[in-house]
């Protein structure tokens, strides 16, 4: 069976590349899909002064 394609972990890493981009962070985007809870991390930290 095919491994489907977690949304919501796609969105998570979006939001997350969006906020380092703003940033001008460096970042490894593999990492990212790997660890959605660096993402949820890194949005909760920035999410007040960066509105995604």
């Amino acid at each position: 069976m095919d491994k489907g394609i977690n949304i919501r972990s796609v969105l998570l890493v979006k939001k997350a590349v969006k906020i380092l981009d703003y940033l001008g962070t460096k970042y490894d985007i593999e990492k990212l899909k790997k660890r959605p809870d660096i993402c949820k991390e890194i949005i909760n930290k920035f999410k007040d002064e960066y509105m995604v």
